[in-house]
């Protein structure tokens, strides 16, 4: 009942804040453009647009917890609809609208003006609030991306991005990712990508892994896929790409995705 009670402050002082208007490689975070700020002020309800959207589970004690980070054009349906079958899973869900708080609406144009590295920080402040609360188990906390948030996925997995102190975060899963990274993960790590994806090449992560072979990374590829396919949509081209969805290679992904949070989280 603690646990339920304080999801709803939450959810109010989101409300509240909300009334009163509170794919490419990693690179360096902008020199002028921090972090978000991941607090119970700016966390909201699933649909709220808030900052940080919580996914709660209805069940008392602590949970596993994922968080989601969106494509290169920002929280969408697909995105919700994740968050929603991470719950269906038992996870708690946290999903991070890396754009709208910096007035950015798209990136798909220019993948580094919120660039992975820094998205990465984002998730890393999302851990962090996740873990401070009473009904996540802060010792199983794991990311899941897509596109430009499965390089940020990726990034988060990377030395470089992370900072003394951080919470951890235990395993990451990125759909199709940009795989033009020069060092190892540091965490176990998912690839899920088509054969044909025209945006974020698989020729890329297959390099990816070869360059790392101790790594702890696992890939599918799946043939003759193009981009998107987990997203139940008519086929289109999009910023000059092909996305596709195909029921096959979803289903195999959400099998796969579900396997290795199970590995990891405990689930």
């Amino acid at each position: 009942m603690a646990s339920r009670a304080r999801i709803t402050d939450f959810l109010r002082a989101a409300s509240l804040a909300l009334l009163l208007g509170a794919p490419c490689t990693a690179s360096a975070q902008p020199a002028n453009m921090p972090p978000l700020e991941i607090t119970d002020a700016v966390i909201g309800r699933p649909g709220s647009n808030a900052l940080a959207e919580l996914f709660p589970l209805a069940t008392p004690g602590r949970h596993p917890a994922v968080i989601v980070l969106h494509t290169c054009g920002g929280v969408a349906r697909m995105t919700r609809d994740w968050a929603r079958r991470l719950n269906d899973w038992g996870y708690v869900a946290l999903m991070v609208d890396s754009f709208r708080p910096r007035k950015v609406d798209s990136v798909c144009d220019n993948g580094l003006r919120i660039p992975p590295g820094l998205r990465a920080r984002d998730a890393y402040a999302a851990a962090s609030w996740l873990a401070a609360q009473d009904f996540v188990d802060p010792a199983h906390i794991a990311a899941i991306g897509f596109s430009h948030g499965g390089s940020t996925a990726l990034a988060l997995a990377l030395p470089r991005f992370q900072r003394p102190g951080d919470v951890k975060i235990v395993a990451t899963i990125g759909y199709y990712p940009g795989c033009r990274f020069q060092v190892p993960p540091n965490m176990p790590v998912l690839i899920l990508i088509g054969e044909k994806d025209d945006w974020t090449p698989a020729q890329d992560c297959r390099d990816y892994v070869a360059q790392f072979p101790g790594a702890d990374i696992s890939m599918t590829v799946y043939p003759g896929i193009r981009h998107s396919f987990d997203v139940n949509a008519p086929t289109r081209n999009f910023a000059g790409h092909w996305l596709e969805y195909d029921s096959e290679a979803a289903a195999d992904s959400f099998k796969r995705t579900r396997e290795f949070l199970a590995q990891y989280l405990g689930k």
